[in-house]
């Protein structure tokens, strides 16, 4: 998918730089749902298709609504994990960093605690 607009609901402000990742992360999530029910549903709709939907839909989103990544099956404090076909990956709550892919998810939670020591730390 292409990046987000670069200006807020109804193109008043510029995005910060989070809610410019949290509009792509929403973008990649309404891809995986289309391309999910294409598969499961044997639609058939062409991949390039279903990223110019998706596009549409994330930008009309965007337009109307106020985005905040908030996943709450995440504990607080602990990053986001999830294996794809690469690895294991982690995604840090407050800045939305994400890790590299690795072999398990020790590495992944290894990758945050890292992270969050070295940019979250207050010290």
């Amino acid at each position: 998918m292409t990046g987000p607009a670069e200006h807020g609901p109804g193109g008043a402000s510029p995005h910060d730089e989070r809610s410019l990742r949290e509009i792509a992360l929403l973008g990649d999530a309404v891809l995986d749902e289309m391309r999910f029910i294409n598969h499961f549903r044997g639609l058939g709709v062409p991949d390039d298709a279903l990223e110019s939907l998706a596009e549409a839909v994330t930008s009309r989103i965007d337009y109307a609504f106020a985005v905040t990544w908030s996943p709450d099956w995440v504990p607080s404090g602990r990053p986001h994990t999830w294996r794809d076909e690469v690895g294991w990956h982690a995604r840090c709550t407050e800045c939305l960093a994400e890790s590299a892919a690795v072999g398990g998810e020790d590495g992944a939670l290894a990758w945050f605690d890292d992270h969050a020591g070295r940019k979250h730390s207050q010290s």
